[in-house]
């Protein structure tokens, strides 16, 4: 099961269909929690029963819509739409690029698709081409090939004259090897095997190197530009990637509600912001003074080029009974900044858990080494910043 598991713990069904629920929890298992949110009439509004793939999308579309629409919906959570639609063998096998065998005839099947919404990952989409995914309708329930529409479903009909087979799982009356359910849960794996070949964060990291700028914002400094990385989406996606797998290291299912991101500013706002949002946990801002209202602890630091003060507010921390921090910042140079951050969140009341850092300079990596002796540092790429 734990080959299975999805790189969030909760996730929103847009239907409230008990069998589309339960084949999310029979694939990931506890302690993913899966809710469901009445989407189902919204869907249908058009047609009772999709017919090819682009009314199965229309469907979804209008389930997802639906979830986003509910005031207790959490933007942040991932929504599975599951959507069984009818189809023409030859076109589903098309899409799979495989042919009907000479022997074969081309007959209506039902088909199932499946799309993940999230928006740090955005839209991720499997539809059942393969033929073990593919189950055909029984001579008596054929239609016409011209067919655009249907006032019921096959599932109904099949029902209406066979009461023991139930409209919405069908599958092993009519000889199918599987249950719709099962089959549900083959997709939810194939989708998921794909998400956990991620790519390579060193890899992109070399691609497309950091740039820096000379004397900028003053003479003599060598400034790394973080956003010559987030232009690229290869990057962000591996970004994500390598950080879900630091964290599993450093928190664990009972202790995750307490863990917050620290993102410094200025860059590292941002960078730990998208983090936090991936990572579904809070976020609270260190920032340059005057910035931030409220209860403030402070921490002074020299740097390269100067020196200058973090602040953070400790009411969020009491709040929501914070008690463990991951700090993010883009690069670290002296280390000054970064200590200053970690010296703020424990003025704050959290543990520094985990300090992770997008690249380091190499001529400086003794001098901040030294600085941040016994706190976890993690320099996200392999990759320095060019010099």
């Amino acid at each position: 099961m734990e080959e299975n598991r999805p790189p969030w713990s909760h996730f929103i069904v847009a239907s409230s269909s008990e069998l589309k629920c339960n084949a999310v929890r029979s694939c990931f298992g506890p302690p993913t929690k899966v809710d469901a949110a009445s989407a189902d009439t919204g869907a249908h509004t058009t047609t009772p029963q999709p017919i090819g793939l682009e009314q199965a999308l229309e469907c979804i579309d209008a389930r997802i819509r639906s979830v986003f629409d509910a005031s207790d919906c959490s933007a942040f959570t991932p929504i599975l739409a599951i959507e069984s639609f009818i189809d023409l063998r030859s076109r589903a096998l098309a899409r799979f690029k495989r042919v009907l065998s000479a022997e074969s005839r081309d007959r209506w099947c039902d088909a199932t698709c499946i799309v993940l919404q999230h928006p740090f990952i955005g839209r991720r989409m499997i539809v059942s081409n393969n033929p073990y995914f593919l189950v055909d309708f029984p001579d008596e329930f054929q239609i016409p090939f011209e067919t655009t529409a249907l006032a019921e479903t096959i599932g109904d009909r099949i029902h209406a004259k066979y009461p023991l087979a139930p409209s919405n799982d069908w599958y092993k009356f009519v000889g199918h090897t599987h249950t719709r359910a099962e089959v549900i849960v083959r997709l939810l794996d194939y989708m998921f095997k794909s998400l956990r070949a991620e790519p390579s964060f060193d890899a992109v990291v070399a691609e497309h190197p950091m740039r820096t700028f000379l004397n900028f914002p003053t003479q003599g400094i060598e400034f790394a530009d973080l956003f010559s990385l987030t232009v690229h989406p290869s990057f962000n996606e591996a970004l994500y990637c390598r950080v879900r797998k630091l964290v599993k290291h450093v928190c664990t299912a009972d202790t995750r509600a307490q863990y917050c991101v620290v993102g410094l500013e200025s860059r590292g706002l941002m960078l730990g912001y998208a983090i936090a949002l991936s990572l579904g946990m809070p976020f609270v801002p260190a920032r340059k003074p005057g910035k931030l209202p409220g209860h403030l602890v402070q921490e002074s630091y020299s740097k390269e080029y100067g020196f200058d003060t973090l602040e953070m507010q400790t009411d969020y921390v009491e709040q929501l009974s914070l008690r463990y921090a991951i700090v993010v910042d883009d690069v670290v140079a002296t280390g000054g900044s970064l200590l200053a951050a970690c010296k703020l969140c424990e003025k704050a009341g959290l543990e520094v858990k985990l300090c992770a850092l997008l690249a380091d300079i190499p001529a400086l990596r003794e001098q901040w080494r030294a600085a941040l002796k016994g706190y976890n540092i993690s320099v996200l790429s392999g990759v320095p910043v060019i010099m």
